[in-house]
């Protein structure tokens, strides 16, 4: 990478990193929060209308992914005729689709009571955070062609501060309205309208400074461009319908063999597995532009050495926060929600344990994304998806509050991953087809350094308290980074990492 592109990639890294921090903050505040005021069980129907609603957002990343393709390649190009094209013609249909899928989203949360596991005398607030919930995905759809300009520009730091809106504005309309009134369900649903809103607004004014020539106009709306997007986005349909089947089933899947209180005691541990994936998604979103480019302007060989630095930087940086949370897992639960949830520490080992390898992979998607192969990723993601739903719902009764389904998900997602995608990337970029296989090696090294410290350290100190915890987490990660940084990584990949901390290096 030049200097100028590793100096937007650290500022993209960096403001990605500030939302996530507020987010995992958020999430460890809120989620217990949450589980007071309103029970385990009432707090579990939360996550599982965000699992029903996360399968109306396939559309969404499809549509999104062609789109960014696509104006990522219009703006490397400095065609502006063809950004407006590219932009108002995604723009539109996302409006239509969205008014389209309305009645849906109306008809499903009107009948969630009788589908699912809802705890008595919470029926009408069930249907009505289905409701808000899977409308405004249909609004976050819309929002999310316009958050395509920044990330096209490569410009996160602006996608940050739609994100932090958002989630400063839920997260302080729940504790205004539960502090000033009562604590009730329905005053989540309406957080998630007001903060909906305020963030499309807030979407819109950014896309004009950034791209002030660039006009809304249904008269740029292009049919013929929309089939040739719609090749696209498609098969990247049927690829994230087969991610879906990965991330969003657990909790369905629970909740209907289980009950409402056991997806709630699991929908809790996924705020540490959701933050993961969040960080691997927003590093590896650093990553996309880059690849996109260097795909318009044709230079395959920046594309590989690219992935292959990916790869093992985000897999090493994975595996770290991965090590500590298996080596801490019951201290983590016990401090964070309680001593009666320490005994949920194996299920939360196993949901997030795989993630050092699986996380790793996913610079790899923007590769298929930029080659245009999307097709046979599509059919077998969309193929172990399925899988994973069936020897999930198989291995539900397995252990307790839903061992069995965290089970499943690790091993048919690994398997696809090392077995599939790894070499399916390097095949179609005529490489070696175990060149990005070898490159796991160093998420497994950093994981099996890390949690073996963090395991040790519980032996000679246990942490009691929050305190006790983040400064004992700190040392064992700075102390197991040093040792990947100095005998895992190499110069290239040093150099990389100075320049996005920075560590007082030169990023030249």
């Amino acid at each position: 990478m030049s200097a100028k592109t590793l100096r937007q990639f650290g500022i993209n890294v960096w403001s990605n990193g500030v939302l996530l921090a507020l987010k995992m903050g958020v999430g460890l505040w809120f989620t217990p929060y949450l589980i007071k005021h309103l029970g385990v069980g009432v707090y579990g129907l939360i996550p599982l209308a965000n699992s029903v609603a996360a399968y109306m957002s396939v559309l969404e990343i499809s549509v999104r992914g062609a789109l960014g393709k696509e104006l990522s390649a219009s703006v490397a190009l400095r065609d502006d005729v063809e950004m407006s094209r590219v932009y108002n013609t995604a723009l539109w249909a996302s409006i239509m689709l969205a008014l389209v899928l309305l009645p849906l989203a109306v008809g499903v949360s009107f009948l969630a009571p009788a589908i699912f596991d809802v705890p008595l005398g919470s029926e009408d607030s069930a249907r009505l955070l289905f409701g808000t919930v899977l409308v405004m995905y249909l609004v976050g759809m819309v929002r999310s062609i316009m958050t395509t300009v920044p990330f096209s520009s490569n410009c996160f730091e602006y996608l940050s501060v739609t994100s932090v809106s958002e989630i400063v504005i839920r997260l302080s309309t729940v504790v205004l309205l539960f502090s000033l009134v009562s604590a009730r369900l329905d005053w989540v649903s309406a957080s998630l309208v007001v903060s909906g809103v305020m963030a499309t607004a807030i979407a819109a004014g950014i896309n004009r400074r950034l791209l002030p020539r660039l006009r809304l106009s249904f008269r740029a709306f292009s049919r013929q461009l929309l089939r040739r997007m719609w090749g696209l986005s498609s098969w990247m349909m049927v690829n994230q319908m087969g991610s879906l089947l990965f991330l969003s089933v657990d909790v369905i899947i629970v909740n209907l063999v289980l009950g409402s209180e056991a997806s709630g005691r699991y929908g809790a541990l996924l705020v540490w597995s959701t933050f993961l994936r969040s960080l691997a998604a927003a590093v590896s979103n650093a990553v996309t532009p880059v690849v996109l480019q260097r795909q318009a302007l044709k230079r395959d060989a920046d594309i590989s050495r690219i992935a292959t630095d990916a790869i093992k930087l985000l897999g090493a940086a994975m595996a770290v926060l991965v090590g500590l949370l298996v080596g801490f897992a019951p201290q983590v639960l016990r401090v964070w929600l309680g001593p009666e949830y320490e005994g949920l520490a194996v299920i939360l080992i196993v949901q997030v344990m795989h993630l050092a390898v699986n996380l790793a992979v996913i610079p790899l998607f923007s590769v298929q994304l930029a080659r245009g192969k999307v097709r046979t990723p599509g059919l077998v993601t969309l193929g172990s998806g399925v899988l994973n739903a069936g020897l999930a719902w198989f291995m539900a009764p397995l252990g307790s509050w839903g061992l069995g389904v965290a089970l499943a998900g690790a091993i048919v997602l690994t398997a696809k991953n090392v077995g599939f995608t790894a070499i399916y990337t390097a095949t179609i970029q005529n490489l070696n087809r175990f060149t990005y296989v070898r490159a796991l090696w160093v998420p497994l090294a950093s994981l099996v350094i890390t949690a073996g410290l963090s395991l040790l350290s519980v032996f000679v100190t246990e942490p009691s308290n929050w305190g006790v915890l983040i400064l004992q987490g700190l040392l064992l990660g700075s102390t197991a980074s040093a040792i990947v940084y100095f005998l895992i990584l190499n110069s290239t990949q040093r150099r990389i990492v100075r320049a996005v901390l920075p560590l007082g290096g030169s990023s030249q």
